[in-house]
């Protein structure tokens, strides 16, 4: 088992709401280590990683649980009878005590050809393969062992040192993991909101001269993610991130034309410093947040000798589309749209 990365600019004290490197065992559900165990007690190693494993150490509770195994998927299925092989990637998804769980055998990413899914994939041998081939750091750690060997956390690409600086920085080549999943780049502006984390300088520099791939990305992926980074308590960071990459003007080219715009509120602010301070001070509920994010959409249409007569209408139209490009469920752009055309109410 390797060495967790060695950093000498890691504090001497726990990460916040978690261990040293190679310290004392995350805080993982009691279903999560009874399917750690059985894959132990089979002969199998197996860890938890990824996001999971990241809010652990940040004292977060983590939205799902994710393992990953040198077992292949017959053998995963054999281990768990009722478990469901779910896809070609290599995913088995077991049930245990009322919760469903996604374990994946050790994977080598092969090429993208589409800039979003793996044209093919090769299980991998061991931990260290399968952890070079995800997108950030922070995500790039596991905890667990193989055969014959004590639990540890397993972290070549600095993940926990990053985690202590709150910044999120690509596993290798940043634009190499953006050609493989244009996705990244929205998550990582997402991440950088949701966890109030830094992106790393080339981290960030490389979804600027990328930013052209998200047109690769489908709008429901792009959906959820701008969901998520809306529920953040302080969104206008992912938002200003988009922005400043690039990523709006590809996403929503109807909010990039706020920039810039004069906007009589607050003096030296445009429209859309108006806009992300909204969406800031708006209530942490999702029709209300992306409302807000879309309730002058119909300004830059509308303006005319210093005013956009009509803005509300027009923008409640163009929410509506805007919406309906992402895929949103059709009842979500009615609600969002009415409250466009009756915010100045």
């Amino acid at each position: 088992m390797p060495e967790p990365h060695p950093d000498p600019a890691l504090p001497g004290g726990p990460l916040p709401g978690g261990p040293l490197p190679g310290g004392p065992r995350p805080q993982i559900p009691a279903p999560v280590a009874d399917l750690l165990e059985t894959l132990w007690a089979g002969g199998q190693a197996a860890y938890v990683v990824g996001g999971c494993l990241r809010d652990a150490l940040l004292g977060r509770e983590a939205a799902d649980w994710d393992l990953t195994t040198d077992a292949r998927p017959q053998r995963i299925q054999a281990l768990f009878p009722k478990s469901i092989y779910q896809n070609r990637f290599g995913t088995v998804v077991v049930r245990h005590h009322g919760a469903q769980y996604e374990i994946t055998a050790f994977r080598r990413d092969v090429s993208y050809s589409d800039f979003r899914h793996p044209d093919a994939v090769v299980f991998g041998d061991s931990i260290e393969e399968d952890l070079a081939r995800r997108d950030f750091t922070v995500n790039a750690m596991a905890w667990g062992a193989g055969p014959g060997h004590e639990p540890a956390y397993v972290d070549p690409f600095g993940g926990q040192a990053d985690l202590a600086r709150r910044l999120l920085r690509a596993v290798g080549d940043p634009e190499e993991r953006f050609r493989e999943d244009a996705l990244r780049m929205i998550r990582a502006v997402r991440l950088a909101a949701t966890l109030e984390f830094d992106v790393e300088a080339e981290t960030l520099a490389a979804v600027g001269r990328s930013a052209e791939l998200a047109r690769h990305v489908s709008g429901e992926r792009v959906m959820a993610e701008l969901r998520k980074l809306l529920w953040a308590d302080r969104p206008s960071v992912g938002l200003r991130l988009m922005a400043d990459s690039g990523l709006l003007a590809v996403l929503a080219p109807e909010l990039e034309e706020q920039r810039g715009l004069p906007q009589n509120k607050i003096e030296g602010e445009d429209l859309w410093d108006h806009t992300v301070r909204t969406v800031d001070a708006s209530p942490r509920r999702p029709v209300v947040r992306l409302a807000s994010l879309l309730h002058d959409i119909g300004k830059p249409d509308t303006l005319a000798d210093g005013h956009f007569h009509g803005h509300e209408a027009v923008g409640s139209g163009m929410a509506r589309e805007f919406l309906a490009r992402l895929h949103a469920p059709r009842l979500l752009q009615e609600r969002v749209a009415h409250l466009v055309l009756n915010h100045m109410f």
